[in-house]
């Protein structure tokens, strides 16, 4: 566990709070469950997190002002980290990666790619400590990650490290500012994900159904444009003993792929290039550039003609035929047809027969 420190007069009036209410630091220790040593020698030491959460449960004392009152932070395997720590959007990123081509073994995490310095420089600008690597007789490179940074982690989302690397950390960063749900989409995009400059779309995918649940959530909270989920069958053989492997995939559409890039270049502005995509950054450059034009402004006009179709929809009580829906955007047979293509691959409507469609939420 993480060790605080806190600075001597705050821990000088906790102190006294033992004695008033126990009368000696041995029956407050036997009290609450801390050696009476530790609890002697509170300003001296840095005391584990959770040995503070039994204080404070024990006595009138506030956990905002606790957090004021820290001067430092220790692990046993590093130095002490000064406070105030300022929590990077790149702490999180670093820990994103685990998700798809890592893990966390207790002591350490582990990246595995073909080059590993992008995650050992990253580790390097948060905190100073430079991972390890070597590589295997397949010439793939393993990184560790020192385990510093999932014990921050852990304690900023209020997340046991052993879901870390669940859906139920992504669903935690959505608590978190922008830049750094940017960051986790960027750590998923960079392990799993490919930019396609000619289809005009960013797409990932996993095998864990929830974890791809989860970021289609954070994808909308971001407000890009994606596909519905899409489950595809592989032809296998990237997996010993697996012949075929049911995977779920996403497309960041044109829409979404031209904010993602500028929240990217946002956050390499502000933290420099190790928050972009590392090997992909400039595919998804190329992919702005090259539909930046008709294209793009295709997009946005069926944004704005598919919003126009659901308000009508909603007067028709939740259905509507083609040709009222012609009639009433008074467009060209194509952009109807792509307006519709657009609701349904969003699982918005459902084709109840030839030419009439249904609201999802009113079957």
């Amino acid at each position: 566990q993480l060790g605080i420190k806190v600075k001597k007069d705050y821990a000088l009036k906790v102190k006294r709070l033992f004695l008033e209410k126990y009368g000696s630091y041995y029956r407050t220790g036997k009290a609450i469950g801390i050696s009476y040593e530790t609890l002697r020698n509170l300003e001296k030491r840095n005391l584990k997190f959770s040995n503070w959460q039994k204080i404070l449960a024990s006595f009138p004392l506030d956990i905002d002002e606790l957090e004021r009152q820290i001067i430092s932070v220790s692990d046993k395997d590093i130095y002490e980290i000064s406070f105030p720590y300022e929590v990077s959007p790149l702490l999180i990123r670093l820990v994103a990666h685990t998700i798809s081509d890592g893990g966390y073994y207790g002591h350490e995490g582990r990246w595995i790619q073909k080059d590993v310095m992008p995650i050992i420089m990253l580790q390097n600008s948060l905190l100073g400590f430079f991972g390890t690597k070597h590589t295997n007789e397949n010439n793939v490179q393993q990184a560790s990650i020192r385990a510093i940074y999932f014990k921050l982690t852990s304690v900023i989302l209020k997340l046991p490290r052993e879901e870390i690397r669940s859906e139920k950390f992504i669903a935690a960063c959505l608590q978190l500012p922008r830049s750094f749900k940017v960051q986790v989409l960027a750590a998923l995009i960079e392990d799993e994900g490919s930019v396609v400059p000619k289809a005009g779309d960013v797409r990932f995918a996993m095998a864990s159904k929830k974890i791809m649940m989860a970021m289609a959530e954070l994808i909308d909270n971001l407000g890009y444009e994606r596909s519905q989920l899409i489950e595809t069958i592989s032809k296998g053989g990237f997996m010993k003993g697996e012949e075929k492997l049911t995977m779920f995939r996403i497309h960041i559409l044109i829409l979404g792929a031209h904010r993602f890039q500028r929240d990217l270049q946002e956050a390499i502005n502000d933290f420099g290039s190790l928050a972009g995509l590392w090997k992909k950054q400039s595919r998804l450059e190329e992919l702005v550039l090259k539909n930046d034009g008709r294209k793009a402004q295709g997009e946005k006009v069926n944004s704005r003609l598919a919003d126009k179709a659901l308000e009508f929809m909603n007067r028709k009580d939740g259905m509507m035929r083609y040709k009222e829906l012609k009639k009433e955007l008074d467009v060209p047979h194509q952009r109807v047809c792509s307006v519709i293509k657009r609701l349904y691959n969003q699982k918005i409507i459902v084709k109840a027969q030839r030419g009439i469609y249904i609201l999802t939420q009113r079957i």
